[in-house]
């Protein structure tokens, strides 16, 4: 039998050590091919199941309370469907990721029947500067 310590912590400054514990998942399936000369495109689905546990929630007193605790999907669920497509490059020195998906969330805010249909998107730019020659 294992005696469950209250103080025991699962975080390092509130970020959990695993995935798991987080009360969520995820599936995701991607497929990358090229598009022109030093271009990727990237389409995937995702499914992602997030319960309403807390990495900081208050540790179990007993191991009664432990014992009725779900180990994964706390409270609501909330599920996002996510359709995406990432773009991937390099144009000179300027290296572009473009990552733009469509997310289907159900029980939004884990708020049991509540549906919102939201896009979101990210563009990130990096220019590679470098200088040739001897270094004196």
């Amino acid at each position: 039998m294992r005696i469950l310590v209250p103080f025991e912590n699962f975080t390092d400054f509130g970020a959990g050590l695993r995935r798991i514990i987080a009360d969520m998942d995820q599936l995701a399936v991607s497929v990358s091919f090229p598009l022109v000369r030093h271009w990727l495109v990237s389409p995937d689905l995702t499914l992602l199941r997030q319960g309403e546990g807390q990495i900081n929630d208050p540790f179990p007193a007993t191991p009664e309370e432990a014992g009725q605790i779900p180990q994964i999907f706390i409270g609501v669920v909330e599920r996002t469907y996510r359709l995406g497509l990432v773009v991937r490059g390099r144009q000179g020195p300027l290296d572009l990721e473009a990552d733009a998906g469509l997310h289907h969330i159900v029980n939004w805010q884990h708020q049991e029947g509540r549906t919102v249909d939201r896009f979101e998107g990210r563009l990130q730019a990096t220019l590679g500067l470098s200088r040739r020659g001897v270094l004196r």
